[in-house]
C-alpha cells in the first residue's frame, strides 16, 4: 500500500508533467491523460485498497481536476463516486 501512495501523490503534484518526460538514450514513452485517470480509478475501485490508499488517489485525482482541463468532466463524475465512500 505504500508504494501505491507515494505513486499517487506524485502522479498529482507531477501527473501534467507525464507527457513531456524525456530520457537521454531511451524511447519516449507515451501515457495519455485517459490512462493515469484509468491507472487512478482502478486502485480505487480495488476491494485490496485501503482506505489511507483510497484517500492519496482521491487527493491526487482533486490536483489533477485543476491542471488536465480536458478530462475535468471525468475527473469530477469519478470524485463524486469515491469521494463520500471512504
Amino acid at each position: 500500500q505504500p508504494l501505491a501512495q507515494v505513486a499517487a501523490w506524485c502522479i498529482g503534484e507531477y501527473g501534467e508533467l507525464m507527457d513531456s518526460i524525456n530520457v537521454e538514450d531511451e524511447e519516449p514513452l507515451q501515457v495519455t491523460d485517459d490512462e493515469v485517470i484509468s491507472l487512478l480509478e482502478k486502485v480505487l475501485a480495488n476491494n485490496i485498497s485501503s482506505v489511507v490508499t483510497k484517500e492519496y488517489v482521491i487527493t491526487s485525482l482533486m490536483k489533477l481536476s485543476s491542471r488536465l482541463s480536458n478530462s475535468t468532466g471525468r475527473l469530477k463524475k469519478i470524485i463524486a463516486t469515491y469521494g463520500s465512500s471512504t
